[in-house]
């Protein structure tokens, strides 16, 4: 396993991988569906495309750790996992009051056809005065994205919220 801080080389451009992801599903003609899971309920509708970009918004709004004023704030990792088959690229912040807190890609690799991302995984971490909200966000390459957000104010019960967003 090797960990890298402000190498020569570049990160993972991940926000250019998820605006191409979001480009292609405006475009398309897939019926894309939204599921939100909210307690105990669970409700299923689908969405305009035009409608699309506005539920990806946890995902284009994460900060682009490859840019140069970001990437000296993290570190990298890769490692093959054999029990998957695929390579884990991970990125860890070098303090803890940065909102992106993990970011990992998965890869899955192929001599023939090149090598081809599987997997996009981020936590962010966001402190307000009145609460502490954390994002656990997966975006499955071609296929779907999901966001759970739990939030957690002084005295109350931790409340958690799910929506899945799928094309095909």
């Amino acid at each position: 396993m090797q960990n890298q801080k402000e190498s020569k080389e570049s990160f993972f451009p991940v926000l250019t991988i998820i605006k191409n992801q979001v480009a292609t599903v405006d475009s398309s003609v897939y019926a894309i569906r939204k599921i939100v899971i909210e307690d105990s309920t669970t409700d299923t509708t689908f969405i305009r495309r035009e409608d699309f970009a506005n539920l990806a918004k946890d995902f284009l709004q994460t900060p682009d750790i490859s840019q140069k004023k970001l990437k000296k704030h993290y570190f990298e990792s890769k490692f093959f996992d054999e029990s998957l088959r695929k390579v884990i690229i991970t990125y860890t912040p070098d303090n803890e009051t940065l909102e992106l807190r993990r970011q990992e890609i998965h890869i899955t690799p192929d001599q023939g056809d090149g090598d081809k991302i599987s997997t996009i995984i981020m936590d962010k971490f966001i402190s307000r005065k009145d609460s502490n909200i954390q994002k656990r966000l997966l975006w499955q390459m071609d296929d779907h994205f999901q966001v759970v957000t739990i939030i957690q104010k002084p005295g109350e019960k931790e409340r958690a919220k799910t929506i899945k967003v799928m094309w095909k």
